[in-house]
């Protein structure tokens, strides 16, 4: 199934395809991004609330090496883009963070899944990961081994939260890390299955392999985290459950998509084959090389 995004068209001759396809993901997914300035007014978003925000964030930034990290943003736009439509995670809505929750509170990507129980939905952020060596991957996970006065162990904040009208700042809210390696972001994976229409709009074709790569990380660190929050009281206690109940809503959803995606027969262990999908995702190369920052988030999920 194809899915179009209608946006300006990008007819600049000197761009290569890729650059225009590329460009056309990226005023896709940036569309959505949520901005602290059309908060100014709304409860107690003051715009003095979100002048000391946006000071808070420059003194960050000024901390911070200059990006130049194309890979990343592609991967932002690509992971926000598969799981927001539906194809991925069914229920699941996405858009990118504001600039500050994704340089102070380490989430790229805001998810909405639907509940079966609520009109409101499960609320989780996902950090987009495109490191390579082991110690940076590591160093994802180990943002969240502590809790952080009432936010509970594996849980960030989200200070900029927005869902058909109603705005909050949002505590506990599980962080999971998903990602890939650049040569899996780039033309020759990924980006591949993303097509620009010759209206400048961009399509995309789903792609199990990243489809798998999405599931089995959020399945395997919102089951991990769930077991975690309850073995362990910290932060406060109604957050803390609301956080458990929203990892327990992503184990569900993400284990019903893996199923289908696998293709699990009746009477087959899951657990089974979802170690032996595991195993296969891990050998996959792209020009003779494995998707290493997979594999560590990978053992850092389970490590966690």
């Amino acid at each position: 199934m194809v899915e179009k995004i209608k946006k300006s068209p990008y007819s600049c001759e000197y761009y290569t395809e890729n650059e225009k396809k590329v460009m056309a993901l990226e005023n896709a997914v940036e569309a959505d991004r949520l901005q602290p300035i059309n908060f100014i007014g709304k409860r107690y978003y003051t715009k003095e609330y979100i002048d000391q925000a946006n000071r808070e964030l420059s003194k960050k930034l000024s901390t911070e090496r200059g990006s130049g990290d194309n890979e990343g943003r592609l991967a932002e736009w690509e992971f926000t883009y598969a799981l927001g439509h539906g194809e991925t995670l069914p229920g699941c809505r996405a858009s990118l963070a504001s600039e500050y929750d994704d340089h102070i509170n380490g989430i790229d990507v805001v998810c909405k899944l639907k509940s079966e129980d609520s009109d409101k939905p499960h609320v989780f952020g996902i950090d987009i990961c495109t490191a390579t060596l082991p110690d940076a991957v590591n160093k994802k996970f180990t943002r969240g081994d502590h809790s952080r006065g009432d936010i509970p162990i594996g849980c960030s904040f989200i200070k900029f939260y927005e869902d058909d009208g109603f705005v909050a700042c949002m505590k506990g809210i599980p962080r999971f890390i998903v990602g890939a390696s650049p040569l899996f972001i780039g033309h020759q994976k990924y980006l591949n299955n993303f097509h620009l229409e010759e209206d400048g709009s961009v399509s995309h074709t789903p792609d199990p392999d990243l489809q798998f790569n999405i599931l089995s990380s959020l399945f395997i660190q919102s089951s991990t985290l769930a077991k975690k929050l309850q073995e362990n009281s910290t932060g406060d206690e109604i957050i803390q459950k609301r956080a458990t109940k929203t990892c327990r809503a992503v184990q569900l959803a993400a284990g019903r998509a893996l199923y289908r995606l696998i293709g699990i027969k009746q009477g087959e262990d899951f657990y089974k084959r979802l170690n032996e999908e595991l195993i296969k995702a891990q050998q996959l190369k792209v020009n003779g090389y494995r998707d290493v920052c997979y594999a560590n988030i990978l053992k850092e999920s389970l490590k966690h």
